[in-house]
């Protein structure tokens, strides 16, 4: 079960920093003016 858990956390983990990374360029890629 405490496996599955850390599996599942690592998954997430791993998720929440390609959606922060593409957040991140499409910020920087994003129009000054448009801000």
């Amino acid at each position: 079960m405490v496996a599955e858990l850390t599996a599942l956390r690592d998954q997430i983990d791993e998720v929440d920093k390609a959606l922060l990374s593409l957040l991140l360029s499409v910020w920087s890629w994003w129009p000054k003016s448009a801000r």
